[in-house]
């Protein structure tokens, strides 16, 4: 039983270096370094929590966790409703989780700030944010500090594969440009064959 565990364990481990070459390659070859770094290896995340609004509805509530998301490709995002550079970012994250095949990826983009959800409201209407629903993080901010996501910042973006495990900080706003398109659709084709 030892021998199986051990060989799973080396299988795994060479099937996610395998991925992040293939990863780290489809970035050389599509976006800037500086909008997207790879890691050298996938990093498991602690948990991450948040509240959410149920069905756009800002007044049914649900806690959640981003484990629900496992088994797609995440985009992670922390924002705030005063960060000037969020009010620029967020709509193009609403475009891009209008693009992407809601099967395979998920955009997670959590509230960072201390806004109430009407502040939000608010927000998502000014901004006409369609696509994504409201959350707001409620995880401890040493954990969200801490390692491997170390969020300095906000706004702070994260590429996270299928596993949940963290592969990409991504310090760009350029969601909707066509580069990263074409390296987030590469992720589909290395995960999942599409």
């Amino acid at each position: 039983m030892r021998i199986l565990i051990f060989i799973f364990a080396v299988f795994t481990f060479h099937a996610a270096s395998a991925d992040i070459a293939l990863v780290q390659q489809a970035r050389k070859s599509m976006v800037p370094s500086s909008w997207v770094k790879v890691k050298k290896a996938p990093l498991a995340l602690p948990t991450i929590t948040f509240v959410e609004a149920v069905n756009g509805d800002y007044n049914n509530r649900r806690k959640g966790k981003l484990s629900k998301y496992r088994g797609k490709i995440v985009v992670l995002n922390f924002w705030a409703s005063w960060c000037a550079p969020c009010k620029k970012e967020k709509p193009r994250l609403d475009v891009l989780a209008r693009r992407l095949n809601p099967k395979k990826f998920a955009v997670v983009s959590l509230n960072y700030g201390r806004d109430e959800f009407v502040q939000v409201q608010k927000f998502y209407e000014r901004y006409k944010i369609r696509s994504l629903e409201f959350m707001r993080n409620t995880t401890p901010s040493k954990t969200v500090k801490g390692k491997p996501l170390k969020l300095r910042g906000i706004p702070a973006s994260y590429i996270l594969d299928p596993q949940g495990r963290l592969i990409a900080e991504v310090p760009t706003i350029a969601w909707t440009d066509k580069r990263m398109m074409r390296f987030l659709n590469s992720l589909d084709r290395i995960y999942f064959g599409g």
